[in-house]
C-alpha cells in the first residue's frame, strides 16, 4: 500500500515493486514527499504524534466506547472515531477497544501502571 501524504488514504493502485523496492527510484516517484528534518527528543514524542490512523482497523462504530480512564477516544474532522491508549502509547484497533470496554479493570498494563507509580 502506498501511504504518501499526497494521497487522501493508502492505496495499492500506485504501487510498483520495482519502483517502491528501490531507494534510488523511489525518490523519483510523483507521490514521494521528502520529510522535513525534525529535532525532537525521543522521550517527548509519543506514537500519537507520529502515527496516522488507518480507518479500516482503527475506526470505531458509534456504539463502542471504552470505560478505561487511560483510553482517549477522539474523532477526526470527518467524524471517524478512534481510540488511543496512554499506557501502551499506541492507537487501538476496533477489536482492542472491544476488549478494553469489557475487561479494562483486569488490564495488565493498567494494573502494572498503578503498581509502578
Amino acid at each position: 500500500m502506498c501511504t504518501s501524504p499526497k494521497l487522501p488514504e493508502p492505496v495499492d493502485t500506485v504501487v510498483a515493486i520495482d519502483r517502491c523496492g528501490s531507494e534510488n527510484i523511489y525518490i523519483n516517484c510523483v507521490y514521494y514527499v521528502e520529510e522535513p528534518v525534525k529535532h525532537f527528543r525521543k522521550e517527548h514524542q509519543t506514537k500519537k504524534d507520529r502515527v496516522k490512523i488507518y480507518a479500516p482497523i482503527h475506526a470505531l462504530p458509534p456504539q463502542l466506547n471504552c470505560g478505561c480512564p487511560e483510553c482517549d477516544i477522539s474523532s477526526t474532522e470527518n467524524g471517524v472515531r478512534f481510540a488511543y491508549c496512554k499506557l501502551i502509547d499506541r492507537y487501538l484497533t476496533r477489536y482492542d477497544v472491544y476488549l478494553c470496554s469489557r475487561y479494562w479493570r483486569e488490564c495488565p498494563y493498567r494494573l502494572y501502571s498503578s503498581i509502578s507509580t
